[in-house]
């Protein structure tokens, strides 16, 4: 199957806006025990609905029940998380993910993969948070029930996942309707400080394009990359060897971790570095 590339017009690509339920707000320690999605295209045509609990194998916390509203027996006999994440993923193929918050979602369904041994994809996965902060910047803060009201956006309730993940695909639509309606998936993640994708437990990872593709590989085999980079404003490039460390996530950004060869530790904003290729190794 194509993969989704970084020029690729937005009106042509499939999106899925999804959202968890869970036990608590620690990923490492609390489980999974709800997963929706809804796909749709930016035209608002839904091409379908997912939506699954999921028994988490220990009781649900009075107060994650109380914020949800899903009880013990309600959850009962549902299939685990082992079953309803591959099938999620089928739903997910070939699509732009979106969540709200979405280093949440992805760290809890990150831990729970690992868990169930379930081999994750990379699929890029958009923050309407960012989004929200890049293109509403007068809102008073960019909570889902804040936005969706100032948007006029329909939405039945909150805190359930089907409903937020409906609400999710609203507010996504009316944000990006006008201003991104014949742009690229990548004018947005530019715009909107990054694009992320299922990492390791614990991790941010970044879903890079074709032409920064090295860095993740530099990242996941441990050894060193060459990065041109050029701050906003200057003219010169400069080339640097760095080992990736990881990525970390700012309001609006995203900056690579990079160790060089004095063994301290640099931020890269993503969005400055230009290009990017695996270093050549030294022969002695």
């Amino acid at each position: 199957m194509p993969q989704i590339r970084f020029e690729d017009p937005l009106s042509d690509l499939v999106f899925v806006a999804f959202d968890t339920e869970t036990t608590g707000l620690t990923p490492v320690s609390e489980r999974v025990v709800e997963l929706s999605a809804v796909r749709f295209r930016l035209d608002g045509s839904e091409e379908g609905v997912f939506d699954e609990l999921i028994d988490p194998g220990r009781p649900i916390p009075a107060s994650a029940a109380r914020v949800h509203g899903i009880t013990d027996e309600m959850v009962h006999g549902k299939p685990g998380v082992g079953e309803v994440l591959p099938r999620f993923l089928e739903f997910a193929e070939q699509a732009v993910l979106l969540a709200h918050n979405a280093e949440f979602d992805l760290g809890f369904l990150v831990h729970e993969a690992a868990r169930a041994g379930v081999d994750l994809p990379h699929p890029p996965v958009l923050d309407t948070v960012e989004i929200s902060r890049t293109l509403r910047s007068d809102l008073p803060n960019h909570k889902l029930e804040t936005i969706s009201r100032a948007l006029a956006c329909p939405a039945s309730t909150y805190h359930r996942a089907l409903a937020d993940a409906q609400t999710l695909s609203h507010v996504f639509l009316r944000l990006i309707a006008q201003v991104y309606a014949d742009r690229s998936l990548g004018d947005l993640i530019v715009d909107t400080g990054s694009a992320l994708t299922f990492g390791w437990p614990g991790r941010t990872r970044a879903w890079l394009p074709s032409h920064l593709q090295a860095i993740d590989d530099a990242l996941v085999q441990g050894v060193k990359v060459t990065i041109v980079y050029r701050p906003e404003g200057r003219r010169r490039e400069e080339a640097k060897d760095i080992v990736p460390q990881g990525y970390l996530r700012r309001p609006g950004s995203m900056f690579l971790v990079g160790r060089g060869d004095d063994g301290h530790d640099r931020n890269f904003r993503l969005s400055w570095i230009q290009r990017a290729h695996m270093s050549q190794a030294t022969l002695f």
